[in-house]
């Protein structure tokens, strides 16, 4: 399956706004803090594995008790109790949900938000999404599969930030990173997957006006992001332009703060954003055409994240 890790250097109109160099010292820790004896959570989706099991990794290090979602419960009992081994002092729940059938007509998210009510939530990471990797023209997906790709990627986001708004806003100053994709510039054969992308940055530029229109300290940004070894079914040794998980997660946090709220947060794939910016349209078609040849080829492809 094609997750927001893949693929490699892409463009966009808007996405010289969001690479670059960040003069900003980082001020994640801004949400790392307790009210009348209560601390800090994070709320992680996709949480099971790859970047979203790292998040929480990262998470707990710096302080923050941590909510894993995901589908496979039994997944997600063996990374708390990895978690709750490293560190003994942090507190940590499951919640469970199939981000693929959360349509907004027959599933309601707002149960989710009441059985976590008792907790201070100051960060929510929209991470889970992924889509179809066969490489096949748009017209041969079914129905049932565009439909998966967009609720997975476009409605659970929506949804879930829908439903914990209510509970940033009350534990401000708050932060929501919702994970994006450097497909969301148009490449060929996940347009489904490409166009959540781009909800999914729509969204949370609209949200972060919103934010400061209503006068709330919620902090929304979206994190672009190219291929990251160890996330879905992407296994090869890390490079300058295809880091680790662990290396993108730490890039990732200490981006927040930066004063953009769409960005590409990995040197690596920023340098390469920038670089393919700098050709005429037709040429940087021309390579997404080429890169999406050579990922067929190589059975490039990663399963959906902890939906």
């Amino acid at each position: 399956m094609l997750s927001a890790s893949s693929p490699l250097s892409t463009s966009s109109p808007n996405s010289s706004t969001s690479c670059g160099y960040f003069p900003r010292p980082s001020n994640f820790y801004r949400y790392l803090h307790a009210k009348n004896g209560q601390p800090a959570w994070a709320l992680v989706t996709g949480a099971s594995h790859g970047i979203g099991k790292t998040l929480c990794f990262e998470l707990a290090s710096r302080g923050f008790n941590v909510v894993l979602h995901g589908r496979n419960h039994t997944k997600l009992e063996t990374v708390r109790e990895a978690l709750q081994q490293a560190f003994p002092l942090r507190e940590f729940r499951v919640l469970i949900l199939d981000a693929t059938t959360c349509q907004q007509d027959d599933v309601s998210l707002a149960p989710l938000a009441a059985e976590l009510a008792d907790i201070r939530l100051t960060v929510l990471i929209n991470n889970a999404g992924g889509g179809k990797s066969d490489f096949r023209g748009f017209e041969d997906y079914t129905k049932q599969d565009i439909l998966d790709v967009l609720n997975l990627n476009a409605t659970f986001v929506l949804l879930m930030t829908h439903a914990f708004l209510p509970a940033l806003i009350k534990n401000a100053p708050s932060l929501c990173l919702n994970v994006g994709s450097l497909a969301d510039n148009g490449l060929p054969t996940v347009a489904s997957y490409a166009a959540s992308k781009n909800f999914v940055t729509g969204l949370t530029r609209s949200l972060a006006n919103e934010m400061l229109l209503q006068g709330h300290d919620v902090t929304f940004m979206a994190m672009r992001l190219g291929m990251v070894t160890g996330s879905g079914e992407v296994k090869r040794p890390p490079t300058m332009t295809v880091p680790d998980t662990v290396t993108f997660v730490r890039a990732l946090l200490s981006r927040v703060g930066c004063g953009r709220t769409v960005v590409v947060p990995y040197f690596g794939h920023a340098l390469q954003q920038m670089s393919v910016e700098m050709l005429p349209e037709w040429l940087r078609n021309r390579i997404f055409v080429k890169q999406m040849l050579k990922l067929r080829t190589e059975g490039v492809g990663e399963e959906k994240k902890g939906a």
